[in-house]
């Protein structure tokens, strides 16, 4: 795995721990923790992975903290670093989904089990938006 990769690992792990635990506790030590997104910009995270250039998709899923839990409000946030180390964009890679419960990336596209659907998720042109959606299977519970 990359450094980059690890790197973002790493990060998303730490961010959902971050959304779950107070600041004032301590990360391990050779370890070094940067707030990127808080609440508002984050909320519920459900999720974490990353694509294969370091990328971070953060799963989203007020649906059951807040409801309606008949209504499709989760989302997937992407959180991508510039290229001269700037500070992270973030974009609503996509919305409208139902419950998101795990994602992975493999071969240029992101997985979702977004239940009671898997789905995978594209973005074709680069923008940090999915403008590829397709339903791969249903009836998960």
């Amino acid at each position: 795995m990359s450094s980059l990769r690890s790197w973002s690992v790493l990060s998303g792990g730490l961010l959902l721990l971050l959304a779950t635990r107070s600041l004032a506790q301590q990360a391990p030590t050779g370890f070094k923790v940067d707030l990127v997104y808080e609440v508002p910009d984050i909320e519920h995270p459900s999720a974490v992975t990353c694509d294969s250039e370091g990328n971070l998709f953060v799963g989203e899923d007020p649906m059951d903290m807040r409801g309606p839990s008949t209504e499709p409000i989760d989302r997937i946030v992407l959180i991508r670093w510039g290229e001269s180390g700037g500070p992270p964009v973030k974009t609503v890679f996509c919305e409208d989904l139902s419950a998101v419960f795990g994602m992975v990336w493999h071969q240029g596209a992101l997985y979702v089990m977004n239940a009671p659907y898997y789905t995978m998720l594209k973005d074709t042109d680069g923008d940090g938006i999915a403008d590829v959606r397709k339903r791969l299977a249903d009836s998960f519970g």
